[in-house]
């Protein structure tokens, strides 16, 4: 799931005011429910400091900043802030060179903090005119001058933080290649798999998606790409980061991508860090690019690689994903049965705040997941993202580049996905009494699995129960060779198999994993 004063109003509040905005609509995107922004310190301070900004009171906005990083010493948003504040009063202060000098000195120093703690934006630093009284300052120009060398300085910095925030038992790492740090909170194995799984997203991104022109990542030069922090916590962890970090809306917000930040969350190891990897690889593309692609092209993207299924790729090399119908389109073909027309000429128009609407939200992402299916299964999927991004500046709404993919009108487009729709099956989408089931109960997601909630003793002849082994409290992993991260995934895939099938069950009991067989039952 994602401007001060500055140059010219380009970048009008770039990071004194939408900063926030941006971060927090990144985490509506993510999950899919449109959050009413309710007030918090945080929130009553940075409007603060916009006002006091915009009225060019730039002692009330440094007292502002001030407050906001004492609430979130470790966020280099309010240092940046601040900096920016301290920069422009020094401006102001033209009776005492001294006192300006040192209150331009202060603006350094907080500009440097925000450095380390993740700004990672050269061309922010570059083009902000808030800043332009510190560009001669020796600071400012060892910034730009060294800046590959910050962004491993960040990096470092902010794995020693995630190192003091998490227990011991976690991993700390960092990818080169990928330009990713990570925490993970999960058993070894387990976080080797969530790995793989990026990537196998990765080269489904590389194959399927990016153009010809386009690169993953740039790792020299003068402008690298920034890393990114990716925290796998543990469900106690998780919900802890979330409830701390967006209070009553917590329960919607399964994870995050905060392209601000460069960090990434997630509560499962599942669909939700396939959709939160696929936000960082298209933001780094994008970013590169000086885009900013539509919403329902950006969640349409993400949210294509939650429901999937794993075709064996050559050895050694990550499998191949395949993304397939899923709860989003059994909810689009249930909407054009009742009659309500697909209406993309609607769709392409949508703002964020729109799209993530209440009411508008679950039909929105639905309706945009399904449209990539659509493209891939007609083959069209890289085509229409080159069109895409070589047309942006004349049409960012994607409506030209899908009649020009699709050599339709989107009048056209709409009925002839009406049509493909009716060739598509219904997935099963709900973990209940079925054609075929498990004799358990699952619960919420642990991360890596699912929490068995209650386990059916159904004694079947002298056999053993249908459930071997299984208990609750223990985490399901996997069945039949499948992970199952997530209620859709375990939903999914029941439906392929036939009752009476036994099949391997991997579960963790504690912090040891262990095998059992079960028995596919009927209704």
């Amino acid at each position: 799931m994602n401007r001060a004063r500055t140059q010219s109003d380009r970048f009008a509040h770039a990071l004194q005011r939408c900063v926030m905005a941006l971060a927090l609509w990144t985490v509506c995107l993510a999950s899919g429910t449109a959050l009413a922004q309710a007030a918090n310190p945080r929130e009553e301070l940075e409007r603060a400091y916009v006002a006091a900004f915009r009225s060019d009171d730039f002692a009330a906005a440094e007292r502002h900043a001030r407050a906001w990083v004492r609430l979130r010493p470790d966020d280099f948003i309010p240092h940046y802030n601040l900096a920016a504040a301290l920069a422009q009063l020094s401006a102001t202060t033209i009776d005492d060179d001294a006192k300006a000098a040192a209150i331009l000195n202060d603006a350094a120093g907080e500009l440097d903090r925000a450095v380390e703690l993740g700004m990672t934006s050269k061309y922010q630093l570059v083009a902000d005119g808030s800043l332009k009284p510190l560009r001669k300052h020796p600071t400012y120009r060892a910034l730009l001058e060294t800046w590959p060398s910050q962004l491993e300085r960040a990096i470092d910095a902010r794995l020693e933080r995630s190192r003091a925030a998490f227990p011991k038992s976690y991993t700390f790492e960092k990818n080169a290649e990928w330009r990713m740090a990570f925490a993970s909170g999960f058993a070894a194995r387990a976080f080797e798999t969530a790995k793989a799984d990026m990537a196998s997203v990765l080269a489904w991104w590389q194959r399927e998606v990016l153009p010809a022109d386009g690169v993953f990542v740039v790792t020299d030069g003068p402008s690298p790409d920034p890393w990114v922090m990716v925290s796998l916590p543990s469900r106690k962890d998780y919900l802890a980061f979330s409830a701390r970090q967006f209070g009553a809306r917590s329960k919607y917000i399964p994870g995050v991508y905060d392209n601000q930040r460069k960090e990434l969350v997630a509560q499962d190891l599942g669909a939700t860090l396939r959709h939160e990897f696929c936000h960082v690889l298209h933001y780094r593309d994008s970013d590169r690019r000086g885009q900013i692609h539509a919403v329902w092209i950006q969640e349409g993207l993400c949210s294509l690689v939650e429901d999937v299924e794993v075709v064996k790729g050559e050895v050694d090399g990550p499998a191949i994903l395949k993304p397939v119908a899923s709860w989003r389109t059994n909810s689009v073909k249930r909407l054009a049965r009742g009659g309500k027309p697909i209406a993309l000429s609607k769709l392409v128009t949508f703002d964020l705040a729109t799209f993530t609407r209440d009411g508008t939200a679950l039909p929105s992402y639905a309706l945009a997941r399904t449209v990539f299916l659509y493209l891939q299964d007609r083959g069209k999927l890289r085509a229409f993202y080159a069109n895409y991004v070589s047309g942006w500046k004349a049409d960012a709404t994607g409506a030209a580049a899908l009649e020009a993919t699709l050599g339709r009108t989107l009048s056209e487009i709409d009925k002839d996905l009406i049509g493909w729709l009716k060739t598509i099956a219904d997935v099963p989408d709900e973990v209940r009494p079925g054609p075929t089931r498990l004799a358990i109960t699952v619960g919420a997601t642990a991360g890596d699995g699912l929490t068995i909630e209650e386990v059916e003793r159904t004694p079947r002849g002298d056999r053993a129960s249908p459930t071997g082994d299984l208990r609750a409290g223990d985490t399901l992993l996997s069945v039949a060779g499948s992970p199952v991260h997530d209620a859709n995934a375990l939903a999914r895939l029941l439906g392929t198999l036939k009752a009476g099938t036994e099949v391997e069950i991997i579960y963790r009991r504690y912090k040891e994993e262990r095998t059992t067989m079960a028995v596919v039952l009927s209704r």
